[in-house]
């Protein structure tokens, strides 16, 4: 995105509105950065603290764990979801008594 703007930049030919809206962009660009970083922090900690209850592999952040929890047709949620923890499979249990 940064290049994209620094073409329009060179190209803006002094024009004080165009100069206004970079400078907007370039703060949108920053702030869109920003949630990258503040999104790995969170992932981390949210990570670290379900890692203690359950196996790493059930605890997805990838986008289609998390969209395919949006998209099902008996819930209608507004929101994406963070985090998606999958529960552990049942160990099959041993009979009590051996035959």
């Amino acid at each position: 995105m940064r290049h994209r703007l620094n073409e329009i930049e060179q190209r803006r030919q002094g024009n004080d509105k165009v100069k206004q809206l970079l400078d907007a962009a370039q703060r949108a660009v920053d702030v869109f950065e920003a949630e990258f970083e503040h999104a790995r922090l969170l992932r981390r900690r949210a990570l670290e603290k379900l890692a203690r209850i359950t196996r790493k592999d059930n605890i997805q952040f990838d986008g289609l764990a998390r969209v395919s929890h949006v998209t099902d047709a008996t819930d209608w949620r507004v929101e994406y979801p963070f985090v998606v923890i999958n529960p552990t499979p049942r160990k099959k249990s041993r009979p009590l008594c051996a035959r």
